[in-house]
């Protein structure tokens, strides 16, 4: 459980200084429960949002092809999948959604994820229709298009 905890902390710390410096602003409204997705893994497996219930997941949106901040990101959250040990993929459960589903293959996923030595048991790369409508949260949240 401690090892629960570091990691999370690791994730969190960028927020925390954030959260602090927004303190004083309106909060974000609350949208709701997220609708169930099937997005396809990096090995052509498809993943719900059912299927993570009962994990702590964190969830991070990436594109292959970005230079910067997305490898940064992947890095960090790698060094947390190790610090998690024998808690990852069992207690803890990372996703990695792409921003670009027509470039992010599942075999282009997988190269991303293999050159950060991830753990598969416990971390999906996704690609999928879905993504598309991030871009319209209306219509992803049922409010209509």
């Amino acid at each position: 459980m401690a090892r629960l905890a570091l990691a999370l902390a690791m994730l969190a710390s960028p927020m925390l200084a954030q959260a602090e410096d927004a303190a004083d602003q309106e909060p974000l409204p609350t949208l709701g429960a997220a609708p169930n997705f099937a997005l396809i893994s990096q090995d052509g497996a498809e993943v719900t949002l059912e299927s993570l219930r009962g994990k702590v997941v964190a969830v991070s949106f990436i594109y292959t092809w970005c230079p910067d901040i997305c490898p940064m990101l992947t890095n960090k959250m790698a060094r947390v999948q190790d610090a998690l040990g024998a808690d990852f993929g069992t207690k803890v459960a990372f996703v990695s959604i792409t921003f670009d589903p027509e470039r992010d293959t599942p075999e282009a996923l997988k190269a991303y994820a293999e050159a950060f030595d991830v753990d598969f048991a416990g971390w999906s790369f996704l690609t999928g229709e879905v993504v598309a409508k991030l871009q319209r949260p209306a219509e992803f949240s049922g409010e209509g298009a």
